[in-house]
């Protein structure tokens, strides 16, 4: 069958790729008929934005979360609710829109992974070297665990036979 692949920006390509196989006991094959894009399709395309596996997952839970908002009307203006439910991912809902709203409100902001966990950060230091998502944890720990190491290190040199 024939894909489009994304190759680099601006530039796509119609590729021969296989047949899609049912792998798992959930999985459907589907053929699409229509498509549409979103204008937040077209950053990866234009370049503006990376297009990796994080950013998939996210869209993916993006729409998830979408299926369970409203769009409802107050004193303040719109703005979206979840619909409440014994879902155990429904505390995400909003989390993943508010990623969702970051990556695309504007000029890209400086959001990178914690070297230390697994959370995300805005960096927000001059130079935009900041590692750890806070200083106080991720950070810390990981500070010790650099000076442990040397001193580890220097132990070991000072040894007779080391």
């Amino acid at each position: 069958m024939k894909a489009v692949v994304y190759e680099a920006p601006f530039k796509l390509a119609v590729e021969n790729v296989d047949d899609p196989k049912i792998e798992q006991p959930g999985d459907a094959i589907i053929r699409i008929t229509t498509a549409n894009i979103c204008g937040s399709d077209l950053h990866p395309y234009e370049g503006r934005a990376p297009l990796d596996a994080a950013v998939r997952r996210l869209q993916l839970a993006y729409v998830e979360a979408l299926a369970h908002g409203r769009l409802a009307g107050g004193p303040d203006g719109y703005s979206w609710t979840w619909a409440p439910g014994g879902d155990l991912l429904a505390p995400l809902w909003p989390v993943v829109a508010a990623a969702v709203e970051l990556l695309t409100a504007g000029a890209a902001v400086p959001v990178k992974p914690c070297q230390a966990c697994r959370f995300l950060f805005i960096d927000q230091s001059k130079n935009g070297s900041r590692r750890w998502c806070s200083m106080d944890d991720c950070g810390k720990a990981a500070k010790i665990a650099r000076y442990l190491q040397r001193r580890s290190d220097a132990s070991g040199l000072n040894r007779p036979g080391g």
